[in-house]
């Protein structure tokens, strides 16, 4: 198994960060762009695989020019992009097959399915009911009223709020149970308003007219969820050590952005400048923690395993959704810091109770990423605390942040990479 080393040697940590852009944001624009056809130019448009996975496959669509057979479209393990190409191939001709690799095809996307199929389209599935792989045949959609349990995944409500003005009647989504991933919901919304596109947006039900867009040029902002990972490393540090986030900028259209709030219990103070952001360690953290990662996902993992290398006893809540990402990351963090030895008990599938510290005399300490570039992200911050870390399939990290060791080896650790 190939592994990255990851040495930190007594020093203050400092530099310059390289933040990728905003994926979230990056494919969204691009789904809004192929809708509309308007060839309106993307700048600052993320590297990341899950995007360029998405930018093939808008290609392949678009060129395609025998429409006798089914079209197969992979889109690996990038989860956004199965969730807003099940919506956007329902608006074009053909018919297609959309599949992934062998966790994809274990994340479900029956509600999303049931949604579509309850507006007029037509989408079955090739193996298990519930799950990828799926074929969606082009079809006339003529319903404009639609219920979607929006507990799981705010990907489905965005997937459709993308594809709303393009139908005759327009779309009013009526959400069932708790929203999960708020931000991400109004991330969408945002973007749809910026290309002239008018919602009536109420706690119950989101509704969009049929319209038309408005093409102009949009510049993607620097990522927020991948600057949670400095945050944590600034926690981690000595007081006084800082890193600057260049080109971050607050108020984006990006939920994430919570992070230099709650930072601040953790002894980051955030200081905002016109060419980014720096972030500085000036005090002590808290002995205790408590959050509901519910709207925020993607910064449970950061946070939880920044709170175990600070010994501070954890409460964290709002994980349900963890479950279903590139792996089970509810399970994946509880056996990676059990190992470390630390203590972690979760309850009824959604919240985690964290105690105790973790051990800097375990040798080596050797973290299994589970294919999923999160993990592998939240845990290198980590040789702070034990001198040595080693992370496995580091390359992970390409699904959303193609520079990240490179920018860890720019504020103060040494990487090596080798067969562990």
């Amino acid at each position: 198994m190939q592994c990255v080393k990851i040495n930190y040697f007594r020093g203050k940590i400092g530099g310059i960060v390289e933040l990728p852009p905003s994926k979230s944001e990056s494919n969204r624009a691009l789904i809004i762009r192929a809708l509309s056809g308007n060839n309106f130019n993307i700048n600052n448009l993320s590297d990341a695989k899950d995007t360029s996975v998405l930018i093939d496959i808008l290609y392949k669509i678009k060129n395609r020019k025998s429409f006798d057979d089914i079209e197969v479209l992979d889109v690996g393990a990038a989860g956004s992009v199965m969730r807003f190409l099940s919506a956007f191939l329902c608006l074009q001709k053909g018919k297609w097959l959309l599949t992934g690799d062998q966790r994809m095809q274990q994340r479900p996307i029956k509600v999303l399915v049931d949604g579509l199929n309850q507006i007029g389209a037509k989408i079955y599935y090739v193996n298990k009911d519930g799950f990828p792989p799926i074929i969606i045949e082009s079809q006339k959609i003529n319903i404009s009223n639609i219920t979607i349990d929006s507990s799981i995944s705010s990907q489905y409500i965005s997937a459709l709020l993308m594809i709303a003005p393009f139908l005759n009647k327009g779309l009013k989504i009526n959400v069932e149970e708790a929203v999960v991933s708020l931000p991400y919901i109004i991330m969408t919304l945002k973007m749809l308003e910026y290309f002239g596109i008018i919602n009536i947006y109420k706690r119950e039900s989101i509704t969009i007219k049929h319209q038309k867009f408005k093409a102009k040029d949009i510049t993607i902002n620097y990522d927020w969820s991948a600057a949670s990972y400095f945050y944590e490393v600034i926690a981690i540090s000595e007081i006084g050590s800082e890193i600057f986030l260049k080109g971050l900028k607050k108020d984006s259209l990006q939920g994430d952005e919570i992070v230099a709030d709650i930072f601040i219990k953790l002894g980051v103070s955030t200081i905002i400048q016109d060419d980014g952001i720096r972030i500085i360690k000036n005090k002590q953290s808290i002995s205790k923690f408590s959050f509901d990662f519910t709207h925020y996902p993607d910064i449970a993992q950061t946070m939880i395993v920044c709170c175990a290398a600070l010994g501070i006893k954890g409460e964290f809540y709002g994980l349900e959704s963890l479950a279903i990402k590139e792996t089970n990351r509810i399970l994946a963090l509880q056996k990676e810091l059990v190992k470390l030895g630390c203590v972690v008990r979760i309850i009824d599938n959604g919240s985690m109770l964290l105690s105790g510290n973790v051990n800097i005399y375990i040798n080596p300490i050797i973290v299994n990423t589970y294919n999923d570039h999160r993990m592998a992200m939240a845990f290198a911050p980590l040789a702070l605390k034990t001198g040595v870390v080693f992370i496995e399939n580091p390359k992970i990290v390409n699904k959303s942040y193609t520079k990240f060791w490179e920018n860890i080896a720019k504020i103060g650790f040494e990487l090596n990479e080798n067969d562990k």
